[in-house]
């Protein structure tokens, strides 16, 4: 007999969790909204002969505490143009030996890889853009826990 009361108390026990957990929330309340519903009253503008009173007390205000214009000075020279910057080949061509040693096949794929990107960072940093440290940085980054060559540092 106690097998079929079992599955009998799962149930009764499953519905009476379930009402117990349910709560009387009310129904969300919706706005409405008029199509062409006209605002809330304004108050009215002041007089007009007060706003000229107004008008003029500031502007005579405005006379007294005017500070005269800076004199003139000489600007501050441009940004510096960068010209032509060190070439990083030396690290370029060490990192491509790195990929075809005997080395473990992890490091030769990072190498590798770290060897295309040097080649694109080459011609940015030989054109100005980007300044060798911060190449040298971007490549180090790339090798990930691989040693950097000497030529890299």
């Amino acid at each position: 007999m106690l097998p079929r009361v079992q599955p009998l108390c799962l149930l009764l026990g499953g519905l009476v969790l379930l009402s117990a957990c349910k709560k009387d929330e009310p129904e969300p309340q919706t706005i409405p909204l008029s199509a062409g519903g006209s605002a809330a009253p304004v108050a009215a503008d002041p007089a007009p002969e007060a706003t000229a009173n107004v008008a003029a007390d500031t502007a005579a205000t405005a006379d007294a505490l005017a500070v005269p214009p800076p004199a003139e000075t000489a600007t501050a020279p441009a940004t510096p143009v960068r010209t032509g910057g060190a070439s990083i080949e030396g690290c370029c061509a060490a990192l491509r030996a790195i990929g075809s040693s005997g080395r473990p096949a992890d490091v030769k794929t990072k190498a590798n890889t770290a060897a295309k990107l040097c080649n694109g960072l080459n011609t940015r940093v030989k054109s100005g853009e980007v300044t060798r440290s911060s190449a040298m940085v971007t490549i180090k980054g790339t090798l990930g826990p691989v040693a950097a060559p000497a030529e890299c540092k």
